[in-house]
């Protein structure tokens, strides 16, 4: 009967250790699908500091996550451009409700000097109206309209405050 029970305990302990690894499988699986749930904008506002990495290696610490717009330093990012590095330190970012067109309309009202770049390309002047999908802009040149899904960001202030 030793021979039995031994087998029996064997098993038991073997069944218990697959339990408890079926347990500990289980709990990483949610916790990673709990993860893969969250946006950027929340990973941004909660798992910070985040820097701001424009194409050519620029970079600032996230200040702000709008509704759908990010803001470092002098830039605003339109969120679904943005690109984002895990800050040595630093605070988190604040959230605001506020819209990149919102923020937009408020800088022409104020005609505030801007330059926007689609990714390639900058163009700069005051900014001038922010219409349901684009930006105008007062300009030496004349007056440019940029669609507001090409602008890759947003940088308050004229081209002489490039030093960004």
């Amino acid at each position: 009967m030793d021979g039995l029970d031994n087998v029996l305990s064997t098993l038991g302990v073997a069944f218990d250790a697959a339990i408890a690894r079926d347990e500990e499988v289980a709990a990483s699986d949610l916790a990673i699908s709990l993860r893969q749930d969250r946006d950027l904008r929340d990973r941004l506002l909660r798992d910070g500091p985040w820097k701001l990495v424009l194409g050519d290696a620029r970079s600032a610490l996230v200040e702000v996550v709008g509704a759908d717009f990010v803001g470092a330093g002098p830039m605003l990012v339109p969120l679904g451009r943005a690109v984002a590095v895990r800050a040595p330190e630093g605070v988190g970012a604040r959230p605001s409700p506020a819209t990149l067109r919102e923020l937009l309309r408020g800088l022409a009202r104020a005609k505030k000097a801007v330059v926007v770049s689609d990714g390639g390309r900058e163009w700069s002047g005051c900014a001038a109206l922010c219409g349901r999908d684009y930006l105008a802009l007062e300009a030496r040149g004349g007056e440019v309209l940029v669609p507001l899904h090409v602008i890759a960001w947003l940088r308050l202030g004229g081209a002489a405050d490039a030093a960004w």
